[in-house]
């Protein structure tokens, strides 16, 4: 059995933390039609996690309008909002200001379960939103990424601690391997975390080609989340959830 978080998280139906690892399917779509076409492929698949990423949508004075609709088909999937930071694998550059005024109305307006945020964001910009999510009983994620290398165990420990102390539901770091030894250090990381340091759940990525065995077996370490393709990828080395749901319930 694998180790579970001491705090577990209830979106809407789904626990994060349990014995059973969660799987996400992200949706980047640049307008409303793509949206509506990339939700109707997604939910046939019956993930239990939505991401929106929602960097990649082109008109962000009309998100709301796009938010409706999603939630609207989502046929109750629980969604983590995202607009990614430029700085760490956003889509394009989005100017502070209005990443913020956006994620608050996402949040205001219902139409997110989840809100994922980058620990390179502002305390202040933090804490604004940690108050919001705080008001309206969303779960926060509070996240680090690296597309260029895997640090030390010491490091990622660190760093998924600092999450927790910043207030997050749940802490994410995805990191880039440039070789196996990396995977292996993310994954005994994971598992540290897990059982000496975090309470919270906890998602751990190692991404490409290489780190693929993280989003397999990374259950087994502590991780809680996993990723897989839907109609797009929204880091390099998501699977198809077909394949990744096979492997998986083989290894149950």
């Amino acid at each position: 059995m694998r180790e579970q978080a001491k705090k577990k998280v209830k979106i809407k139906h789904k626990i994060m933390g349990a014995e059973k690892q969660l799987v996400c399917q992200p949706i980047a779509a640049q307008n409303i039609q793509d949206l509506i076409d990339q939700v109707k492929v997604v939910v046939l698949s019956e993930p239990d996690l939505i991401e929106w990423r929602a960097d990649s949508y082109l008109d962000l004075d009309k998100i709301l309008s796009a938010g409706y609709e999603l939630r609207k088909r989502a046929n109750n999937i629980p969604i983590i909002f995202t607009l990614r930071h430029v700085q760490e694998g956003g889509a394009r550059h989005i100017s502070q200001d209005v990443r913020l005024e956006v994620i608050k109305e996402i949040i205001k307006a219902g139409l997110a379960d989840v809100i994922d945020i980058e620990m390179i964001n502002e305390q202040d910009f933090i804490t604004e939103l940690k108050r919001d999510v705080d008001e309206y009983n969303v779960k926060l994620i509070l996240s680090y990424h690296d597309f260029k290398s895997t640090p030390d165990e010491e490091f990622i420990v660190a760093k998924l601690k600092r999450a927790q102390e910043l207030g997050a539901d749940i802490a994410k770091l995805a990191v880039m391997p440039n070789d196996y030894r990396d995977v292996l250090c993310l994954l005994n990381a994971t598992y540290k975390a897990r059982k000496d340091t975090l309470d919270i759940p906890i998602i751990t990525i190692s991404m490409g080609t290489m780190g693929i065995i993280s989003r397999i077996a990374g259950g087994i370490f502590g991780s809680d989340v996993t990723f897989a393709a839907g109609t797009v990828s929204s880091a390099p080395g998501q699977m198809r959830i077909e394949d990744l749901r096979n492997i998986l319930r083989m290894m149950e």
